[in-house]
């Protein structure tokens, strides 16, 4: 039986590396910078705070790896944008909290803009295993897919430039294979 009960909104989820059986969840705006944890069996873990990030409106969290190999980093898309309100958005990147942590390292914030100056409403975030590259997919009817090209800057704003339109239309999340071979 599931016996977590977590106030708000669940956005985003991703199963967990460095906590066997446990997935991460975020909230969406108007609540802390903070990850939920849930077992597979449905038991409240602990909650991690996010250190030097703030949820602007949190919609998608991937696992990938990061800037150190051999590591495994959270990713947490801070983009969404319902109202069409915000001038700018962040990705906030950090390894992975082994078991025991009750808060994370300092978050690395890559903040960006769209290349076409739109406010856009994005919910679902992939990281490519090979390059690295985060894939933001809008809500947008269409949706668009626009890109942050690794190596990202996070003390500059990076530009997100648009690689495609699709036929689906809001999307709400992604997620994409360890091998980058599987995308749902």
């Amino acid at each position: 039986p599931v016996s977590a009960s977590f106030p708000g909104e669940v956005s985003g989820m991703a199963d967990s590396y460095s906590r066997p059986g446990f997935i991460w969840l975020l909230q969406d705006r108007d609540n802390p910078a903070e990850l939920l944890t849930i077992s597979h069996t449905g038991q409240q873990g602990p909650t991690v705070k996010v250190n030097g990030a703030e949820n602007q409106d949190w919609e998608d969290i991937v696992i990938g790896s990061g800037p150190e190999e051999g590591k495994k980093y959270l990713y947490i898309a801070d983009a969404g944008d319902n109202f069409a309100v915000f001038d700018k958005y962040a990705v906030y990147r950090v390894e992975e909290p082994a078991i025991g942590q009750s808060e994370t390292g300092p978050a690395d914030k890559i903040s960006f803009v769209y290349e076409d100056g739109q406010q856009h409403n994005t919910e679902a975030i992939l990281v490519d295993p090979a390059s690295r590259d985060i894939i933001l997919i809008t809500k947008d009817i269409p949706s668009s897919v626009f890109v942050l090209t690794y190596p990202y800057n996070t003390t500059t704003v990076n530009t997100a430039v648009k690689k495609a339109a699709l036929q689906q239309s809001t999307i709400t999340s992604a997620a994409l294979s360890h091998d980058g071979k599987e995308l749902l």
